[in-house]
């Protein structure tokens, strides 16, 4: 169902936090996400988390820096909320240090024996389109702390205490930073859909 949550053109966008469709979901919750826990370990999740953030400041360095704050609709990817669709690429940065923070903590928390302060609710995560202009250095610096905080902070890999996330359910540490790196790829799909946005606007090369 539509609402008024953003508008793109003539476009309704749904709300932030209405969620996945019915069956994109079932596909994510039953296939997709359980696959990829099963078969990546702690170390894995850390490298992917990296080597998806250090492709997503290369989209970003493939464009001019005037037009990273420009908001552009790109189409519906999997794993991504419709209303997320008319973003800007800076946005996109904006949204993944906010979500990667919070992650950070609930991976920290859980592997000590915590519950986290705070659980996930997605619509709080959503860029505010307020990012500084040197938001891609900020996302540089984002990336090293991440892998630092999880290096010197993280407690007993193998702990079963756990916490849910709304779409997904229940997950431990390994879960979650499972999560974390899987969220960083489907970012960087969405910077690259931006960029291709803008270049095929005839405004870059």
């Amino acid at each position: 169902m539509r609402s008024c949550g953003d508008r793109a053109g003539d476009i309704a966008l749904e709300s932030p936090g209405a969620g996945l469709r019915a069956w994109e979901l079932a596909l994510v919750r039953g296939l997709i996400f359980p696959l990829w826990h099963w078969t990546t370990s702690w170390g894995e999740a850390r490298e992917v988390f990296q080597r998806e953030g250090q492709m997503i400041l290369g989209e970003c360095g493939r464009m001019d820096a005037g037009r990273l704050f420009e908001r552009v609709l790109v189409p519906r990817l999997l794993g991504i909320e419709d209303s997320s669709r008319y973003w800007s690429a800076a946005m996109v940065l904006e949204h993944l240090m906010v979500t990667g923070k919070r992650m950070g903590e609930i991976i920290v928390a859980l592997t000590n024996g915590r519950q986290p302060r705070e659980v996930i609710d997605i619509k709080d995560l959503k860029p505010t389109g307020g990012a500084a202009e040197d938001v891609v250095e900020q996302f540089g610096v984002f990336l090293k702390v991440f892998e630092e905080t999880l290096e010197e902070r993280m407690g007993d890999p193998g702990s079963r205490l756990d916490v849910p996330h709304p779409w997904i359910g229940p997950l431990d540490g390994h879960g979650w930073a499972c999560l974390a790196a899987l969220h960083q790829r489907v970012h960087r799909r969405q910077v690259r859909a931006i960029r291709r946005r803008i270049c095929a606007s005839g405004a870059e090369g």
